[in-house]
Order: C-alpha cells, then structure tokens, then sequence
C-alpha cells in the first residue's frame, strides 16, 4: 500500500508533491499527464518527473474505479 504526504516531492523543479498530483487527480479532472501539467505545472520545466506523474495517474484512478465498483 503507498501512502502519500506533502513532503513526497515529485516534481523537484517547481517543488510540487504527491500530494498536489493525487489531489489533481481527484479533484480537477486530471486525466491524463497533459492535464496535471497544465494544472500543477509538474513535469512542465526538465520533464523527468513524467514517468513518476503516469505512475500516480495509473495508481490513483484505478483506485477510484474500485471505490466506484
């Protein structure tokens, strides 16, 4: 099981956490990495931080199918 906090940096250029990814994720319709970009600016500066972002967009919204089943 992963847990996530405001400490667990994703994106170290602009200094954005897991936290912020998940609560795009969540709650601002962010559905694909483009849309966490373009709402987080996370993966916007160096880009090295987009695998991490697919990741936790893959992880988070197969947990909302489930919670939805």
């Amino acid at each position: 099981m992963s847990y996530y906090s405001e400490e667990n940096i994703i994106c170290n250029c602009l200094d954005i956490s897991e936290h912020e990814i998940v609560f795009c994720v969540k709650h601002q319709d962010g559905k694909t990495v483009k849309d966490i970009t373009k709402r987080t600016g996370a993966g916007s500066s160096c880009g090295s931080c987009l695998a991490e972002l697919e990741e936790i967009l893959v992880r988070e919204t197969d947990k909302m199918k489930k919670t939805k089943a």
